[in-house]
């Protein structure tokens, strides 16, 4: 499962178990974090911004031919 979490963060976790107050999971990649206990990552729910099954996020790549968000039209 893949969780984006507020500040930007993502943490994609494996054999996640969710609960009522929060969620566990093993980290797919990297070692013990903040909140883990022998490995295993542990959130609240209130942090999450996104969440979706799957592995490791997808980057957004841009078109070289579209203009960046903002940029002005005909520039």
């Amino acid at each position: 499962m893949t969780v984006e979490l507020r500040g930007g963060h993502v943490v994609v976790l494996r054999d996640v178990v969710l609960r009522a107050r929060k969620y566990c999971g093993m980290p797919v990649t990297g070692g013990p974090r903040e909140g883990t206990s022998a490995g295993q990552y542990c959130g609240g729910y209130a942090d999450v911004v996104a969440a979706r099954p799957g592995g490791a996020p997808t980057p957004m790549i841009a078109d070289p031919g579209t203009p960046a968000p903002g940029a002005a039209k005909g520039a």
